[in-house]
């Protein structure tokens, strides 16, 4: 999630930080937008899911937040993969 490609992504190192600290409460809030096979297909993921959820700035801003879950086979190891904060 603090990835150098992820925060590259995002509009701000700033926002990337503030999407990463408060990503609980990100993901309890984010609608599922598309599930889908690993593009490499490696035998360990069953699948891509991406969500959506927004995030606001101090100045009042709302922003739109990617969340990417790899779903792997054992479920015990399911994890966020990454975050990125885009422009609305």
């Amino acid at each position: 999630m603090l990835s150098g490609k992820a925060a590259l992504k995002s509009i701000s190192s700033e926002m990337h930080s503030l999407a990463v600290a408060n990503l609980d409460t990100l993901f309890k809030s984010a609608d599922s937008r598309t599930v889908h096979p690993d593009r490499d297909n490696n035998a360990n993921i069953k699948a891509i899911h991406r969500f959506n959820s927004k995030i606001s700035q101090s100045r009042g801003l709302t922003h739109k937040v990617k969340i990417t879950v790899k779903e792997l086979n054992n479920p015990k190891e399911n994890r966020i993969y990454s975050v990125e904060v885009l422009k609305k």
